[in-house]
């Protein structure tokens, strides 16, 4: 390896976490306040922090609620199938 090579890192908890509060979002068992309070953003994993993000664009925050109801997401909204992205890069399952 070279000195001062680049490595990325693979924050692999931090991974299974974000999985299971994704799915707990998308599912309503988990409100929109709560997916906020365990967000990865100051995860040195890039992947982790760009789909947190990405978790964060299916909802507003303007008040507390579930994906339920009129507000449940729509089958393309939030695809994780697998082999899809958030499978391979999350461990989703």
């Amino acid at each position: 390896m070279l000195l001062g090579a680049w490595v990325p890192m693979i924050d692999r908890p931090g991974r299974a976490a974000l999985a299971d509060h994704l799915r707990r979002l998308a599912s309503g068992r988990l409100t929109n306040a709560e997916f906020d309070s365990v967000r990865l953003d100051h995860s040195d994993d890039e992947a982790l922090v760009a789909i947190g993000d990405a978790g964060w664009s299916l909802y507003d925050d303007f008040f507390v609620y579930r994906l339920r109801g009129r507000r449940a997401l729509k089958p393309h909204s939030f695809e994780v199938r697998p082999g899809g992205i958030c499978e391979e890069v999350l461990g989703a399952g």
